[in-house]
């Protein structure tokens, strides 16, 4: 037999290669969560999701509307206010954050916002208004938004760029151009539609 061999001499097999370590991922970036919007203090008549519009939770989803003849005012607890005119239409959806947008589907609404340090935004098929604390008044003319400023500070814009608006101006925006500023507008005159003393919680009689 064949002498044996050193053990210095014999073929050792090679070692298996290490795995290389995985690199690190960055930390997931974490979903905002919708949940559910609580109207109070609704007045007036509209509705919600095809029912008739009263306090309570409302889903991302639903359509609040008037229509014709219909107006209506809701709460959102102490951070906001919306009256919304005859045959309009919104939609809201808050996030888990704070972070509010309004979706303006058809007609005019009215808003009220508190001082806030979280987004609210309401936004049209034309623009969208960031605001931090302020009242305003939104309509959709046509194939343009109308924006009047009644108190603080609003930002318009769409994909075209963005203006500032302060209380006492308007401005105007559609889809093929930047926001513009309009000619001085009686704020009161143009507002009046939605102080109605009987959306405000005062019962009085028509003529208002």
């Amino acid at each position: 037999p064949e002498p044996r061999k050193p053990d210095d001499q014999l073929v050792q097999p090679d070692p298996k290669p290490k795995p290389e370590p995985k690199p690190e991922l960055p930390p997931t970036k974490t979903e905002e969560a919708y949940v559910a919007t609580v109207l109070t203090a609704v007045r007036g008549a509209g509705q919600i999701g095809g029912r008739a519009l009263t306090g309570g939770e409302v889903s991302r989803d639903e359509l609040i509307s008037t229509g014709r003849l219909q107006v209506a005012s809701f709460d959102v607890g102490s951070e906001y206010a919306v009256v919304l005119r005859e045959d309009s239409a919104v939609r809201l959806a808050k996030r888990d954050t704070g972070a509010v947008r309004i979706t303006v589907e058809k007609g005019e609404a009215f808003f009220t916002v508190a001082s806030r340090t979280t987004p609210y935004v309401v936004a049209t098929a034309h623009a969208e208004v960031e605001v931090r604390g302020t009242t305003f008044d939104i309509a959709i003319e046509g194939k343009r938004t109308v924006l009047v400023v009644s108190e603080g500070l609003v930002h318009f814009k769409n994909s075209k760029g963005g203006i500032d608006v302060k209380a006492g101006s308007s401005a105007s925006a559609d889809a093929a151009a930047k926001p513009r500023a309009l000619a001085p507008v009686d704020v009161k005159a143009a507002v009046a539609w939605a102080k109605r003393p009987d959306l405000a919680g005062d019962a009085l009689p028509a003529p208002w």
